[in-house]
This record gives C-alpha cells, structure tokens and sequence, in this order.
C-alpha cells in the first residue's frame, strides 16, 4: 500500500483472472488468500508486455476493458535492434555487473565483438545481451572479451563473416543510407514526412532520427 506494483507479461495473464486484477484496479480493494475483509490499498500500477494488446483483444484473448484500464501513459520501448547506439553502452554495463558478482578484474570488450553486436539481430532483445555478456564473462580467460568467449550458438545464427566484418557493415550502412535518402525524397522532410518515412521503412520515429544524424541526411 502506498507503493508500486510491476505486471511483468501482463499479455500472458489468463483470461479467467483478468477480471480479478480488473476490479482490483477498479475498486482499490484486495482480499487476503482465505481472507473474507476487502482491504483498501492506494498503489501505482506499471504494466509491461511484448505482445500486440490491441490485437489480442479484437482476437478475444484479452479484455478490452482491462486494456483500456492500464493503456493509460502507453510507453513503447523499440527493440534492441533498433537502439543501436544503446548496445554497446548496455554490453559494458552488464560486463562491469558481471565481473563484480564474480570478484573479477574489469573487463574490456573487444572492437571486433562490439562491431559483431552492433551487426546481431538481438530477437531475444537486452536479456539476450545480458546473458551473452554473462557466458562472455565465465569464459574469458583474458583481460578482455573476444569473439571466442561468445557462446557458440550466436556466432552460428549470425550471416556475418567475422573477418570481413567491417567490409559488410560499410556495405549494408551506404545500401541503408540510400534507402533512407529515397525514402525521405519521396515522403518529404517535414516532421509529418519524417512520420510517414519511418511508417514505410518499418522502424520508430526516433531510430529514423537517428540514422538521418548518423547519415548526415
């Protein structure tokens, strides 16, 4: 009370319990487990999903009427994929939390992982990351994150061939540029351009922003 509470995977919740943390939204009100006194309760409430709530319920498998209860301040977080300039700044982080709860001298990452990361699709987003840079850090014998220490299994999902990294990522920067280029000459450079832009290209309106600095655009 007096608190906040986080709905991790609020998306999964069955449908069959939606209506019991609908009405204790509703009523403020909770009741212990083989309690029959309602107890009054003031908390914030943050709510969290991956999945397309809207489209679960035109589908039937969430309540729209608990949809519209916690889609108050909607934030929407992009996916890794599309926060590039956060993956490194993330990488290190996890690094330095990793070598203090194993008791290890701090570790630094090398210019051929970062590029490779930068490269990766992350479809398991920053919890993915997290968990390379934990592998990473069991496994380095050194004072510094090779592509060795990756766990096998990333390498092998990854179309890149390490050695011509650099080549590949030049090429696939000036085809990006390009298509952005094009794209904002035929939407315009307005901000409702730019809207429309990012709409067609499939990424948020920030990583357009972004990649327009980046590109000089």
């Amino acid at each position: 009370n007096g608190g906040t509470i986080f709905l991790d995977e609020i998306g999964d919740m069955p449908l069959n319990l939606q209506p019991k943390i609908l009405r204790v939204l509703q009523e403020k009100t909770i009741e212990k487990i083989g309690g029959n006194k309602s107890i009054k309760v003031d908390v914030r409430i943050l709510a969290a999903t991956n999945a397309d709530l809207a489209q679960k319920v035109l589908e039937g498998k969430f309540r729209d009427d608990l949809y519209y209860r916690i889609n108050v301040i909607p934030i929407n977080i992009p996916p890794l994929r599309d926060r590039e300039n956060d993956i490194k700044l993330l990488a290190e982080y996890f690094t330095e939390k990793f070598c203090s709860r194993l008791g290890m001298k701090p570790l630094k990452i090398s210019k051929e992982v970062i590029e490779f990361f930068h490269s990766y699709n992350w479809p398991g987003n920053v919890r993915e990351l997290m968990n390379v840079i934990e592998y990473s850090v069991s496994m380095c014998n050194g004072n510094e994150i090779k592509m060795e220490d990756l766990p096998a299994y990333i390498k092998l999902k990854s179309p890149v061939n390490f050695p011509n990294l650099q080549n590949l990522k030049e090429k696939l920067e000036k085809i990006e540029r390009q298509i952005i280029r094009e794209t904002l000459s035929n939407t315009g450079n307005s901000t409702e351009g730019k809207k429309r832009a990012a709409e067609r290209l499939g990424i948020g309106i920030a990583t357009l922003y972004r990649k327009i600095e980046k590109y000089n655009l």
